[in-house]
């Protein structure tokens, strides 16, 4: 019903192209890349985020040709710590973004003892750890995020914005600063698949 806007098709092309940049891209920070490929998985299947924080390494599966990636969701599921099992399709990108992530904390992974696809960054001890983030991470890693991507096309101003379908989020910079991040809601990109 239109309740939730979808993402601009420039702003989408734009990050598109700037998040797979971001996974190629040697230079950039380990957790960085990694968070590149969440957001393309994201912006390819529509999942929730907490489920792509919660993918196994072993989530790409094939029925004869058909690739497609299993996933468990808490959504709509009674009882503490339960969950359902899902499955979706699984493009080009999805694939990419996969083997990707397996690749890239195949070292981490086998450190904490985990089968988590992407393994978090805790920026405050400067290590991986093995747990699946909460709200308040996660809406930090996506600022960090977003704020990378300014070095492809602009996402950080010094004022606020106004543009249209998408949010404008203050982060508190250095030396009592602010920055605003004009990025999508992570439903938006479930509107977006659509």
């Amino acid at each position: 019903n239109n309740i939730i806007p979808n993402i601009p098709k420039n702003y989408f092309n734009n990050f598109l192209t700037s998040t797979l940049k971001t996974m190629d891209d040697e230079e950039a920070p380990k957790e960085i890349r990694g968070l590149a490929a969440i957001y393309l998985i994201l912006s390819q299947t529509g999942l929730r985020i907490s489920e792509l924080y919660l993918l196994n390494v072993d989530c790409l599966k094939y029925e004869g040709n058909v690739p497609y990636m299993t996933y468990k969701t808490y959504k709509k599921v009674k009882g503490e710590s339960n969950y359902r099992p899902g499955k979706t399709f699984a493009n080009d990108l999805t694939i990419k973004g996969i083997k990707f992530l397996q690749k890239l904390y195949e070292k981490e992974r086998e450190e904490l003892k985990c089968d988590f696809l992407y393994v978090v960054y805790n920026s405050l001890k400067r290590q991986f750890i093995n747990i699946v983030p909460n709200h308040e991470r996660i809406e930090k890693q996506q600022k960090r995020y977003f704020i990378y991507l300014n070095k492809y096309f602009q996402t950080v101003y010094t004022e606020p914005q106004n543009i249209q379908n998408l949010y404008c989020v203050k982060d508190d910079h250095f030396n009592n600063t602010h920055l605003y991040i004009v990025k999508p809601k992570n439903h938006q990109f479930r509107v977006h698949v659509i």
